[in-house]
């Protein structure tokens, strides 16, 4: 019995994505903890952080999302290719005026929230490069 190529083509497309994919999750560099997303959230909101985020369960649930499908990795190459930089990206300033950029860059300490990126698309990646630095960051679909 033949095997219609469709379907191997598929299999070969499914399988390269997940290859794809544990490769960037075993070279992310950023992770976070609950106190973390915490403090990342009232850095951002500051004085509205309760009204808007801590006492609207979905929105937390929402923004703790975003933290799980950000990947940082080193990659000189992918860095150097033509991606947006991170640092041409307005701040999330609207309740928190002293908003700074995080720079110098420290994947251990990036706030995400404070960045206007793009984080809802829905069947691509995302990719910034940031500043001159061989660091990258990726957002994975939702």
């Amino acid at each position: 019995m033949k095997t219609p190529k469709c379907i191997i083509i598929f299999f070969m497309i499914l399988g390269s994505n997940l290859i794809g994919q544990n490769s960037i999750d075993d070279r992310n560099l950023f992770s976070v903890t609950d106190d973390q997303i915490n403090e990342y959230i009232n850095e951002v909101y500051v004085n509205e952080a309760d009204a808007l985020v801590y006492s609207n369960p979905q929105q937390l649930a929402r923004i703790k999302k975003i933290f799980e499908r950000i990947v940082v990795v080193k990659d000189a190459e992918l860095a150097r290719t033509n991606l947006p930089d991170l640092f041409d990206l307005p701040l999330a300033s609207t309740y928190n005026k002293n908003l700074k950029t995080d720079f110098p860059f420290n994947p251990e300490e990036f706030n995400p929230l404070k960045y206007k990126m793009d984080v809802f698309r829905y069947n691509n990646y995302v990719y910034y490069r940031i500043g001159d630095s061989d660091y990258v960051i990726i957002i994975k679909s939702n």
